[in-house]
C-alpha cells in the first residue's frame, strides 16, 4: 500500500497519469496514430477487466477510468480531425 492508498486507487491514478500524457504528446505531435495505439491498449486493459476470464466486472472503478480515458482519446482524435479538415478549407 504506497503511502496508504489502495491498489485500486493508484491503478486510476496511473491510468489518468498515462492517458494525460498520451494527449499532450498527441497533440504536440498532431499525430492521431499515437492515440489510437492509446484507444487500442486501453482497450485491451478494459476487455480484461470485462472478461469473465480475466477481473469478470470485477473492479468497477477501473472500468470508469478506462472508459473516460478512451472516451478522451477519441476526443483528441476528434478534435484533431476536424482541426486538420478545417485549416484545408479556410
Amino acid at each position: 500500500k504506497g503511502f496508504g492508498i489502495s491498489e485500486i486507487v493508484w491503478t486510476v491514478i496511473i491510468l489518468f497519469v498515462g492517458a494525460t500524457i498520451g494527449v499532450i504528446r498527441t497533440l504536440k505531435d498532431s499525430n492521431i496514430f499515437y492515440a489510437l495505439v492509446l484507444v487500442w491498449a486501453y482497450g485491451g486493459i478494459l476487455l480484461k477487466h470485462l472478461s469473465a476470464s480475466g477481473f469478470n466486472e470485477e473492479y468497477p472503478n477501473i472500468i470508469t477510468a478506462i472508459l473516460i480515458s478512451i472516451a478522451v482519446f477519441l476526443g483528441t482524435i476528434g478534435f484533431l480531425t476536424y482541426k486538420k479538415f478545417n485549416h484545408k478549407s479556410s
